[in-house]
């Protein structure tokens, strides 16, 4: 997968057969004659929106035909095109997404391949799927289960008792082998006796996922001119914090503002008591992202994370606006690691620095580094 511009990826994938079983039943079915690449499949995503805790996107492929004289798709080598859309929802350590789409196929039959094979080329067919992705806390891997179907517009011969509709399901595991690529495995099997559609398989593939952004050559330093010393003006998140609270449960899922467990709700409400045991002058609220993503965007992810923990500190606990500063660093500041998910996941976070109000001639008090957290 590769990021062309946010919201906008394309993707190329290339199935491959590494072995198969059959079993004469006296039936007519389809089998591969030879084993390895199947197909090519170009694919791209479009995002359109996004609300609450739902993202909306639009989905095309196109399909180039690998296999020597395959009677479902005719006498073209990109027999079909798709189009979906797909709705993604969030809620909390599992997401739930719901596809739907038309596909359209072209081509003709081979003259000479349909007088040795009664079967007709696949026309276009509906599309549908559903998929949850479920993630093991403390841990890099995700649980897949998927269901996926397509509704014939006709069908694709008169002797085989198969239906020409197809209903499978599949799970599976999503696992990390680095920053850039993942590892996913798992095994299907119909749910419908189909066309095309095998009693049982089996898969494991690895996927690379990279963007225009994350490898930008930098330009070469330009020495300034010497200028006239400027009066140096220090805001408050220049001085020294009176505390720091790191809330180390407050950890945000993957491209969103949602905190990832409930309890960081109450690890928040320690640190609202410790705002209200005496006057505040300011709280600088920091927000951090991993470093999925590019650049840019992860400084407006961070900033968006921030600003909705303020909101939460102003609406739940009567804290006052003007006592609030928000602060977006991106992924500039890790606490950990960016190379796997387990604590990849833990620089998306946030920090609080408190800044007490101090009486005329009163000292100010120390800066204790304090950790508000709960096991995961």
């Amino acid at each position: 997968m590769y990021g062309i511009l946010d919201g906008w990826d394309i993707s190329l994938a290339a199935p491959y057969i590494i072995q198969q079983s059959l079993q004469e039943d006296n039936q007519l079915h389809g089998y591969f004659s030879r084993l390895g690449h199947t197909e090519l499949r170009l694919s791209t995503k479009v995002a359109l929106a996004s609300f609450w805790n739902v993202d909306l996107a639009a989905l095309g492929h196109a399909n180039y035909n690998r296999v020597e004289d395959n009677p479902y798709t005719g006498d073209v080598d990109w027999p079909s095109l798709s189009l979906e859309v797909a709705a993604t929802m969030d809620f909390g350590l599992v997401d739930w997404s719901v596809n739907a789409g038309y596909r359209w196929h072209r081509g003709e039959a081979d003259p000479e391949l349909q007088a040795k094979l009664p079967i007709k080329p696949i026309g276009d067919q509906w599309l549908a799927s559903t998929a949850v992705t479920l993630d093991i806390p403390a841990t890099d891997l995700d649980i897949v289960g998927e269901i996926y179907g397509t509704y014939a517009r006709q069908d694709f011969s008169a002797f085989s008792p198969r239906n020409p509709s197809v209903l499978e399901g599949l799970a599976g595991v999503r696992y990390p082998l680095g920053p850039d690529w993942q590892l996913h495995a798992g095994a299907g099997a119909e749910m419908r006796h189909a066309v095309s559609s095998a009693d049982f398989r089996a898969y494991v593939g690895v996927r690379w996922m990279t963007d225009t952004r994350r490898h930008e050559i930098p330009l070469p330093a330009v020495t300034p001119a010497p200028t006239a010393p400027q009066p140096v003006f220090m805001s408050i998140s220049d001085l020294n914090p009176d505390a720091v609270f790191e809330l180390e449960d407050v950890y945000f899922y993957f491209d969103s503002t949602a905190i990832r467990d409930p309890k960081g709700y109450e690890i928040l409400e320690k640190l609202t008591a410790a705002l209200k045991e005496k006057p505040i002058e300011r709280v600088v609220i920091e927000g951090h992202a991993c470093a999925m993503g590019s650049d840019d965007y992860n400084f407006a992810l961070s900033d968006r994370r921030a600003e909705s923990i303020e909101r939460w500190l102003i609406q739940n606990q009567g804290i006052a606006p003007e006592k609030l500063v928000t602060v977006g660093w991106g992924e500039r500041k890790p606490k950990m690691s960016n190379a796997v998910e387990s604590s990849r996941m833990m620089n998306r976070r946030v920090m609080f620095k408190i800044y007490y109000q101090t009486r005329p001639g009163e000292p100010a008090p120390s800066a204790p580094v304090q950790d508000l957290a709960v096991g995961h």
